[in-house]
């Protein structure tokens, strides 16, 4: 499994390109992959469906919304 930009920079895609494909923030993005927000199952299925992957198939365990 990869953290969530792993997988957005092998597919060459930006924050802010992820954030127009989603209907999320880029400061949303930028939370979620730096593990500052851990990002709603809403979140999680608009950005697996944006990168054309399953939702398991990215690794979330950094994130926590606590930090």
């Amino acid at each position: 499994m990869k953290t969530l930009k792993q997988i957005r920079e092998n597919k060459f895609i930006t924050q802010k390109e992820l954030a127009d494909l989603t209907g999320l923030s880029v400061i949303t993005i930028s939370r979620i992959e730096n593990g500052v927000s851990k990002p709603t199952f809403s979140s999680i299925k608009k950005i697996a469906q944006a990168l054309k992957i399953e939702p398991g198939e990215i690794d979330f365990t950094n994130c926590n919304s606590e930090k």
